[in-house]
């Protein structure tokens, strides 16, 4: 995939961009996702429930693993979502804006408490958040400022490497839950839109990122 914007956070809490996200999102896995007729689907979860209009209850699916092989628990859930709430200015800081507290009620179930009624709740936030390890965030002082130079996420794919300005590698996460077409990916950075189109044209790279310029169109 051919890019000529650079990556410069590999950090879920200090990414504010969406060229990071394309590649983070599919490292980090959410609980739910939306199809491709934009509706919203069980994913690391299996479902939710909505109690009332203030309360959601949303179960994990069982059996997964972050990268590390470490399980997914309904901890690193509440870990992940209270982490994104301590911070007003992150990127994703209005979708977790309406919660008022999460906690464990059982079993696999998360329960979110929200502050007032939220409609967009399952189709925005629990589609953004992204689930991330609290055996590695936890001990961490500062979020924004962790450098994280080797994502470790529960997502489709797995990450290799991120060489900054050249490519960022990603292979197929052999135990995910859910088929996976293709055996990874390769993110290359070019440094100009000229780079792109040459590559795009001799067959170098199979898709762009973004946009070509009107003039390469």
């Amino acid at each position: 995939v051919a890019s000529n914007v650079n990556i410069t956070n590999l950090n879920p809490f200090g990414a504010r961009s969406v060229y990071d996200w394309r590649n983070l999102r599919l490292i980090y896995d959410k609980l739910v996702r939306l199809s491709v007729d934009v509706e919203p689907t069980p994913w690391a979860a299996t479902g939710w429930d909505v109690v009332d209009d203030t309360t959601i209850d949303v179960t994990l699916r069982e059996g997964m693993e972050f990268h590390d092989g470490m399980p997914v628990t309904v901890e690193d859930v509440k870990f992940s979502y209270e982490a994104f709430m301590s911070l007003p200015d992150s990127y994703f800081a209005a979708f977790v804006q309406p919660i008022e507290s999460v906690e464990l009620i059982g079993g696999n179930v998360i329960r979110f408490n929200m502050e007032y009624a939220y409609a967009p709740f399952i189709t925005t936030t629990l589609t953004q958040i992204p689930i991330l390890p609290k055996h590695i965030w936890e001990g961490v002082e500062d979020y924004t400022q962790y450098y994280n130079e080797h994502p470790v996420g529960s997502g489709p794919f797995e990450f290799v490497r991120f060489r900054n300005g050249e490519e960022l590698v990603a292979t197929k996460y052999e135990d995910y839950f859910h088929p996976v077409n293709i055996d990874g990916f390769i993110f290359k950075i070019y440094a100009s839109p000229e780079g792109v189109l040459t590559d795009l044209e001799l067959g170098v790279v199979d898709m762009v990122s973004y946009d070509l310029i009107p003039s390469h169109i």
